[in-house]
């Protein structure tokens, strides 16, 4: 068994509606999360919405792990995702424009 630490999901904005942040590759037996964080550098309050969508999927009420207001110049450290287990093709969807997301896994190969 490898475990690979990995920067996921480099420090970038999310774009207008919904996006994928992160897939998780087929080279990985499981995903876990180590560390993901937002921020807001706008002037004003904007909402994050984050999906963990299984494969073929799409966003719904029931796969959403985050939904939170991001206040002006706040980062929010993503305690829902810590240690997340993510199994191969699970898909990141996010949305919140302009936000910065960031995101850091361990891939575990067997």
């Amino acid at each position: 068994m490898t475990y690979k630490y990995v920067q996921a999901v480099p420090l970038a904005a999310i774009g207008a509606g919904s996006v994928t942040l992160y897939t998780v590759p087929t080279s990985a037996s499981i995903v876990q999360v180590r560390s993901a964080k937002v921020h807001n550098p706008t002037a004003g309050v904007i909402v994050f919405e984050l999906h963990i969508v299984a494969p073929a999927g799409s966003s719904a009420s029931t796969n959403q792990i985050i939904k939170r207001s991001i206040a002006v110049n706040e980062t929010y450290m993503c305690p829902e995702l810590l240690n997340t287990s993510l199994i191969p093709g699970n898909i990141l969807i996010g949305s919140g424009q302009n936000l910065n997301f960031e995101m850091s896994v361990a891939e575990v190969v067997q």
